[in-house]
């Protein structure tokens, strides 16, 4: 039985120094993929300071349950992914279903999945945002699935330098994915599942990589000979006239290993071999070592800030006619120039003027250049350009964009080499992001200087966020820290560094880091190139000492001519051609021909003696021919020795030449008609080719429709792997619903509330032990119909017909029922709604509110005691009232009396006469005041529809010698309302407001103003004075019976105006406030019905 791989243990001494993760980890699988991620995550460690995404194809019907499933096989937490959500180390994240996911500033975004596109990749679409963010801190693995999901993801990750895992065709259940990825000869590794997380410890270097077992797994990954590095440099500068010993070693190594891997060598003496046989993989090695990764307005904020702190300034100090050049190296395919371009055409436009803009657009790469000059670029590399800058700057394509040819007109793209070839001059800005990087210190001093011979003084350098001046800071003053961008500070000329160091004495080493899986120097002595003069030198040296000779290549193509050999060749007549056969006439033809046959054939060299010649001058002489194979026959040396009379001394490696005329007569013969079978032969190769063309014109329509078959294909392979995905969670849903039905079952008899659950058709499908009281139900009774059932419940009629009501209706009852005991029930029938919004029967539930019921009957008799206290009480005052005004009319009868009586006594009688009446009418108003108070409940006439403004009218009446007397105004604004009320009552609040406003006037004229506005169905009054105001900390108590402000010089009232005004707002459903400034005057609000419809019971 085959045991589980272990997962490495981590030491206490290996964590993580914070909670960001120093690689993220995406991993992309489909069908077969659960058993390939319980593989890697058991060999994982919990504590590799790593972040894990996996991203699956997910069926958007069924909730994903793999987080349970993983969480088995690892002690690292996992978390279904929410939107925005930070990454941490030590983590795995899992894509929840119906959503894409993107990677965005180490935070995982969330979208939804669009339901019209019938394919889905969502693995593509993660590993280019991983690509982006990450660059070379990014991991793919790509596990077990149909189809080619995560195929092109994995190219980003490739061009920005992170590293691709694949799981073996073999381990897969599944190998579309797999195979798709491989296939595209981007992948670094080929491993199971449970070797993966090795390979990955030991690419990121982890100290946890000292557990590993299988530690010569990749054995080409130590130390290799300065001579190996070199001769790989050697053929990459013979081919592409780089040299790449100037790039830094790390980046260097990781592009060699990943080729390497791809060819599966684990020697540099056996990847060699691969790039001497294989012209298109030295190409493959020159275009990964290059590096190539840009894209339109890169780092958005680096972009505004050149805009504000750079483009504008420029702009500013230039007029009309005046040039700004801008410079761009290492271009690439000319997003990053174009961007530039952009910036300044929109500064420019802004500013009115009628600037020149020249930009110079570099690369090393030829091909990068021509694309970039083509200026045509697809829907997704514009996806950081604004929509704006689209419709302004581009034009479509087809399904592409192309760069309008105004822009274009301002870029000139060019080939250049920055370590070789010149600089530009007079530039204002250069642009050089993310290239000094894979420099070495010395190169990147060399381009700094020439940067500085480029610029004007004042001129702006940019690079990229990961670079630096170095020694060279002292002559750039910062701009922007952040972004990089500097300028020149004065102007100056370093002394130039002509030519990189291209060897080092024997003794030294040329010094690199440390690779990522251990020490690997690419370190090689340098040896010098050869001069112009002393390669002149040497051709004058072989061309005066070597004896006549051809050097020719494999097929007998003429390279180089040495001495005079001059005299035994000829140009033929018709077309040019370097076949050296067709250069040479008679009977040296045979001879060379029978000596390059016999050297090829032998691989060692062929001497022929005495072949006679003839010359222009009718001489003739005689001489040796000897082809030597060089460098395993790659190339072939043809000498020839001359005498002038027949040698009759011979090498006993030569063999003597001897052809007489009949034989050479035949030979003619046949080489006519050679001649005449290859021109019948190229005649029958052109009809080929014609015939290849109809062929080929016949399998590009072949493609489209296989293409068209293959996206058919694709859409089934992801229906496929969904189903798949669904299969594999199957059991665990059971599970779940078996747990879950098991919990509904213990709910149902625990609880206390008797529950019945009926079908469409009334039949019993559960129920509770708690409705046994009410209704005789046996578990036995399961299916069959209600009517079947009887039921402990009186004074109901039909509940069948009530229950077929609420299904139809899906309108609840509620009805409170008694069963023969007498006990109160409260019965619910609510109808059975389903997940699809469908009423498919119902549920009945009776709750015992016996005790309920008996607290309302208790309630119930002490609310009409407390009724009738009441209704005793209000008439209790206000008989009390009545019958006390009978006796104090008497008393202010005598009273009056008295004072008429007593006109002429003295002072003091009369002082005490007065404080009698006053006293007297005090009294009375105190009386009529309790009276007015408790009318408003028992002594109110019946509400009428009337006009506020004559109730106001009614009130000022009222109080016509008060306002007389104090010079009042009392204003009117917007009352032509009707209102719905008591008129007596409200005239009397109106009456009890305006006096309060006389009674506290200040010194000023009193101003009244009585407003009024609707707000819905009601009338919103406020009565507004200038009097001497409420302090605040009085103004929640004015309302209250018997309240009189304390400490007030005014007058006093008998504190029962105002509780009034409350009781009769309060009588018209609405209620009463008050808003006052001390010195400055008081409004009190109150609201009143406009209509019948709008009365509130109180």
């Amino acid at each position: 039985m085959n045991k589980e791989p272990k997962p490495i243990e981590a030491e206490e001494s290996t964590p993580t120094e914070s909670n960001q993760p120093k690689y993220i980890v995406g991993i992309g699988a489909s069908a077969g993929g659960l058993e390939a991620l319980v593989q890697l995550f058991s060999a994982t460690p919990a504590n590799t300071g790593l972040a894990f995404v996996v991203v699956q194809h997910l069926s958007p019907d069924f909730k994903s349950v793999m987080d349970e499933l993983l969480a088995r096989h690892t002690d690292m937490p996992i978390h279904l992914v929410e939107d925005r959500v930070e990454i941490e180390a030590n983590t795995v994240y899992l894509i929840p279903p119906k959503k894409e996911m993107v990677l965005l500033d180490n935070r995982l975004l969330l979208t939804d999945k669009d339901p019209t596109k019938s394919l889905s990749l969502p693995i593509d679409v993660f590993f280019r945002t991983l690509a982006q963010d990450k660059g070379e801190k990014a991991i793919a693995v790509v596990l077990s699935g149909t189809g080619s999901d995560g195929s092109r993801g994995i190219v980003d990750i490739h061009d920005e330098g992170g590293v691709v895992f694949c799981q073996t065709e073999e381990s897969a259940k599944f190998n579309g994915m797999p195979r798709s990825a491989v296939e595209t000869g981007l992948v670094d590794y080929v491993l199971s599942p449970k070797d993966i997380p090795q390979a990955i410890l030991k690419y990121t270097g982890s100290p946890l990589v000292e557990h590993l077992d299988n530690q010569d797994q990749y054995p080409y990954l130590g130390n290799s000979t300065t001579d190996q590095y070199l001769a790989i440099f050697q053929r990459l500068k013979s081919v592409f006239k780089t040299d790449f010993s100037n790039y830094k070693p790390t980046t260097v190594n990781r592009r060699i290993e990943r080729r390497m891997a791809h060819h599966k060598k684990e020697k540099l003496e056996e990847y060699i071999k691969v790039l001497d046989s294989d012209p298109e993989e030295a190409k493959q090695l020159y275009q990964d070592l290059l590096i190539g990764v840009t894209k339109f307005f890169r780092d958005p904020d680096a972009f505004n800030s050149l805009r504000n702190e750079v483009v504008e300034k420029l702009v500013q100090s230039r007029s009309s006619g005046d040039e700004l050049r801008i410079w761009i190296p290492a271009c690439a395919t000319g997003e990053e120039a174009y961007s530039v371009a952009m910036t300044f055409w929109e500064a420019i436009e802004q500013s009115k003027k009628k600037i020149v803009l020249r930009i110079f657009g570099t690369d090393l790469h030829a091909e990068s250049i021509t694309f970039a000059a083509a200026g045509i670029y697809s829907q997704q590399s514009l996806e950081h350009v604004s929509k704006e800058r689209i419709n302004k700057f581009f034009k479509p394509v087809g399904e592409k964009y192309q760069i309008n040819a105004e822009l274009r007109k301002t870029i000139v793209f060019a080939e250049q080499n920055l370590l070789r070839d010149p600089p530009f001059t007079k530039i204002d800005l250069v642009t050089c992001r993310n290239m000094l990087i894979y420099l070495q210190p010395i190169a990147q001093k060399k381009v700094f200087t020439m940067f500085l011979f480029s610029l004007n003084v004042g001129g702006y350098l940019f690079l990229g966020p990961s670079e630096s001046l170095g020694e060279m800071d002292s002559e750039f003053d910062i701009v922007d820290r952040q972004w990089n961008i500097f300028r020149e500070r004065r102007d100056v000329r370093l002394p130039p560094i002509i030519n990189l160091p291209q060897q080092l004495p024997p003794s030294q080493t040329y010094a690199v880091g440390r690779s990522r899986y251990g020490e690997m120097p690419y370190g090689y002595p340098r040896r010098s190139g050869l001069d112009v003069d002393i390669s002149q030198a040497y051709d004058e040296l072989l061309g005066t000492y070597m004896s006549p000779s051809l050097l020719v290549d494999s097929s007998f193509q003429l390279l180089h001519v040495f001495g005079n050999a001059s005299a035994f060749i000829q140009p033929p007549k018709g077309r040019t051609t370097l076949e050296v056969l067709n250069l040479v006439n008679g009977n040296l033809r045979l001879a060379l021909n029978t000596a390059l046959q016999r050297a090829t054939k032998d691989r060692e060299p062929f001497t022929l003696s005495n072949i006679p010649i003839d010359l222009e001058n009718e001489e003739r002489k005689f001489i040796d021919l000897t082809v030597r194979p060089l460098r395993n026959q790659r190339f072939l040396l043809i000498q020839f020795e001359e005498h002038q009379v027949h040698s009759t001394i011979v090498s006993e490696l030569a063999q003597d030449f001897d052809m007489d005329e009949e034989t050479q007569g035949r030979i003619l013969e046949l080489e006519k008609e050679l001649q005449f079978s290859r021109e019948n032969l190229q005649a029958t190769i052109e009809e080929l080719e014609t015939s290849n063309e109809e062929v080929q014109a016949t399998n590009e329509e072949l493609l489209a429709s296989n293409e068209e078959l293959q996206s058919t294909n694709e859409e089934l392979q992801s229906v496929n792997e969904e189903l798949f995905t669904v299969n594999t969670e199957y059991e665990k849903k059971n599970q779940e619903l078996t747990q879950l039905n098991n919990d509904i079952d213990n709910l149902l008899q625990s609880t206390e509330i008797g529950t019945i659950f009926l079908d469409q058709d009334l039949k019993v499908r559960k129920f509770t032990p708690a409705i046994a009281d009410a209704f005789n139900l046996l578990p036995m009774d399961i299916g069959r119909p209600f009517e079947h059932i009887t039921f402990n419940i009186v004074g109901i009629k039909d509940i069948a017909a009530k229950i077929r009501s609420v299904i139809g209706t899906r309108t609840p009852i509620v009805e409170e029922v008694r069963n023969r005991d007498g006990k109160w029930q409260l019965m619910r029938i609510l109808p059975y709604i389903t997940t699809r919004n469908e009423s498919t029967g119902a549920v009945l539930t009776l709750v015992d509110i016996n005790m309920i019921k008996e607290a309302e009957r208790e309630l119930q008799v002490k609310a009409n005691a407390l009724s009738n206290a009441k209704e005793d009480l209000e008439e209790f005052a206000y008989t009390i009232s009545h019958d006390i005004q009978e006796p104090l009319r008497s008393v202010s009868g005598y009273i009056d009396l008295l004072s008429k009586r007593f006109q002429n006594a003295d002072s003091e009688v009369k002082e005490y006469l007065d404080f009698a009446t006053g006293s007297s009418n005090r009294m009375k108003e105190m009386i009529n005041g309790l009276l007015a108070y408790t009318r408003v409940e028992t002594r109110a006439k019946p509400f009428v529809e009337v006009e506020l403004s004559t109730l106001i009218e009614d009130a000022k009446k009222s109080l016509a010698d008060k306002i007389e007397e104090t010079n009042a105004e009392i204003r009117q604004e917007g009352c032509q309302l009707s209102v719905f009320c008591e008129k007596i009552q409200v005239t009397s609040l109106i009456a009890n407001l305006i006096d309060n406003s006389l009674k506290f006037r200040s010194a000023q004229a009193p101003i009244i103003v009585v407003a009024a506005k609707t707000s819905e169905d009601r009338v919103l009054v406020s009565v507004r004075d200038n009097g001497t105001g409420v302090e605040p900390v009085n103004q929640s108590s004015v309302f209250d019976i018997f309240y009189r402000e304390n400490g007030n010089s005014g007058p006093q009232g008998l504190g029962l105006g105002l509780a009034l005004c409350k009781r009769i707002a309060i009588k018209h459903g609405g209620n009463i406030t008050i808003d006052s400034n001390p010195g400055l005057g008081t409004t009190v609000e109150f609201c009143l019905p406009r209509n019948q419809q709008s009365v509130v019971d109180i």
